[in-house]
C-alpha cells in the first residue's frame, strides 16, 4: 500500500484476525485506548487518521493534532496535541513489506505496543523495544517469533462502506479481478448451533451487508435450500433478501455472485431456472424479479452493477444452457478441486473445495496451493481463482473455521495484493473487510 494523504486509514494489529481494533484519539492528555469496530461509523469513535509525508516516513495526525508519547518511555500515555506543540514527538510509520512499523521520531528503535492481545477497550498503547521482522512472505503465523506479534500493524482504508464497496471500484476491471469473500452452503443459519449442518451464523442480508458478495446456493427440486436436509430457507427468500439489499446499497452499485448447485439431475429443475433467469416464475414457485447477468462468460464490473452473476453447477442439457459453466464440478456433496475452462474472459476458474477432512493442517494445506496463484497480479488478470475455506467430517464446520479463519486472516495481513473470492464458513466481519481491503491498494 502506498499511503495518499486524501484518503482516511485505520491502524489495527496485523497479526490478529479477532478482535478488529482501532485507534480511539481523545482529548489532550487523555489516554488513547484501543476499542473493537463499531457497528456503524460515529462521530466519538476517533479512529480515522490522516498520514502527513515526511520523507520516507508518514507522521499521524489525529483529530486534535499529532500524536504523541505523554510522560515518555514503556508505559506512557498516548495523546493529541496540536500541531505547535511537542512537535518533536510525532509518531511515524515506515512501511515493511505488506504491514508497517510505528516509531517515535526521537526514538526510532521504539515502537508502539498493543498490550494484553488487543482486548478491547483496556488494551493501552505503550513503547517499546524493537525486534526483527518476518519477511513478506507466506509462513505459518505460530512460527513467527512471539515477540514480534505487538509490533506489526496494517493500516487500512478507513472510508469502505462494507454495503457498497463495489461502487469504488474502477467499473473495467473484471469479477476474477477482485478480491472478493463468499459464504459456503450460505443458507445453513437455522440449525442448531450443535447440528454438524450449520455453516453460517447470518441471513443471506446480513452477509450482504457486511461485504459478502459471493453465495452458495443448494437447491431441491422444489426450490428450498437444503444441507443436511431442509434448511427452511426458500430460494425465494434468497431473492428476497438479495433484491432487498440492491435496494438499500443504492440501484446499480453492487453485484452478487451466486453459485448454484442441487436439482438431483432433473431437466424440469434446469427449465425452471432458465424461467427465472427470464424474469419468469418457475411454475409459481418464484415472485421476486431481479436482473440476472447468465452468459458462459466472466464480464467487467461495469457490466452487472445492480445484477446477479450465474455460476451454473447444475446440469442443463438444453442449447445454450445459463450462467458460468462449472457443471463438471460434480454432485453437491463432491469432494474436489478442478480446473474448469472454455469460459469467456479467462483462461480458467480454478476452484479448491476439498472439505473432507480430520484435522485442520490439512485443509490449510490444500487452501495453500492456490494463495500464491491468488497473489500474483500477472496470473489474476486471467484466471478466477476461487478457494473454500470450509470443512467437515468429524468435527462441526465451526470446530474448523474457528482456526482456519483466523490463520487465513494472519496470512493474509502480510501480503499487499491477493485477488480471488474466498469462500468461507462464518466469516467475521473483520476478515471480510481484510479481503475487501486488497481492492483498494
Amino acid at each position: 500500500m502506498t499511503l495518499n494523504p486524501f484518503n482516511i486509514y485505520r491502524i489495527s494489529p496485523a497479526l490478529w484476525e479477532e478482535p478488529r481494533c482501532y485507534w480511539k484519539t481523545g482529548k489532550i492528555d487523555e489516554k488513547t485506548t484501543l476499542r473493537e469496530l463499531p457497528s456503524r461509523f460515529r462521530q466519538d469513535w476517533e479512529w480515522k487518521f490522516e498520514p502527513v509525508p515526511s520523507t520516507s516516513y508518514y507522521r499521524i495526525k489525529g483529530s486534535d493534532g499529532f500524536l504523541w508519547l505523554y510522560g515518555g518511555g514503556v508505559g506512557g500515555k498516548l495523546v493529541t496535541v496540536t500541531p505547535q506543540a511537542h512537535v518533536v514527538h510525532h509518531f511515524t510509520v515506515k512501511q515493511m513489506g505488506a504491514y508497517f512499523t510505528i516509531a517515535l521520531k526521537q526514538h526510532p528503535t521504539e515502537l508502539l505496543e498493543c498490550e494484553d492481545g488487543n482486548l478491547g477497550d483496556s488494551t493501552q498503547i505503550r513503547a517499546a523495544e524493537a525486534y526483527s521482522f518476518p519477511s513478506d512472505s507466506w509462513t505459518e503465523y505460530s512460527q513467527i517469533p512471539s515477540d514480534a506479534f505487538r509490533y506489526l500493524w496494517k493500516l487500512d482504508r478507513a472510508d469502505i462502506d462494507s454495503k457498497s464497496w463495489m461502487n469504488m471500484l474502477a467499473k473495467t476491471k473484471k469479477l476474477n479481478e477482485l478480491a472478493i469473500c463468499g459464504t459456503h452452503d450460505s443458507c445453513a443459519w437455522k440449525w442448531s448451533s450443535a447440528n454438524f449442518s450449520r455453516t453460517q451464523d447470518l441471513t443471506i442480508l446480513e452477509q450482504l451487508r457486511i461485504g459478502i458478495r459471493f453465495v452458495d446456493i443448494r437447491l431441491g427440486p422444489d426450490f428450498e435450500t437444503y444441507h443436511g436436509g431442509k434448511n427452511d430457507v426458500s430460494f425465494e427468500d434468497v431473492l428476497k433478501d438479495i433484491a432487498g439489499f440492491l435496494a438499500e446499497s443504492g440501484s446499480g452499485h453492487e453485484t452478487i455472485i451466486m453459485v448454484i448447485a442441487g436439482g438431483d439431475g432433473l431437466a424440469s429443475f434446469a427449465t425452471d431456472l432458465r424461467d427465472v433467469m427470464t424474469g419468469g416464475t418457475a411454475g409459481g414457485k418464484i415472485t421476486t424479479r431481479l436482473n440476472w447477468y447468465y452468459e458462459n462468460r466472466v464480464p467487467a464490473l461495469s457490466e452487472v452493477l445492480g445484477k446477479v452473476v450465474l455460476l451454473r453447477r447444475y446440469k442443463d442439457e438444453q442449447p445454450n444452457p445459463p450462467g458460468i459453466d462449472l457443471s463438471m464440478w460434480g454432485p453437491v456433496h463432491s469432494n474436489d478441486s478442478f480446473s474448469a475452462t472454455g469460459i469467456g474472459g479467462v483462461t480458467s476458474i480454478e476452484v479448491q473445495d476439498e472439505y473432507s477432512l480430520t484435522q485442520n493442517s490439512t485443509k490449510k494445506g490444500y487452501i495453500e496451493t492456490l494463495l500464491p496463484s491468488m497473489a500474483s497480479p500477472s496470473l489474476t488478470k486471467d484466471h478466477w481463482y476461487i478457494n473454500f475455506t470450509s470443512a467437515a467430517k468429524l468435527q462441526k464446520p465451526s470446530w474448523y473455521s474457528n482456526d482456519i479463519n483466523p490463520w487465513l486472516g494472519a496470512q493474509l495481513n502480510f501480503h499487499q495484493f491477493m485477488r480471488g473470492t474466498f469462500v468461507m464458513d462464518y466469516p467475521s466481519a473483520a476478515i471480510v473487510d481484510r479481503i475487501i481491503q486488497f481492492n483498494f491498494q
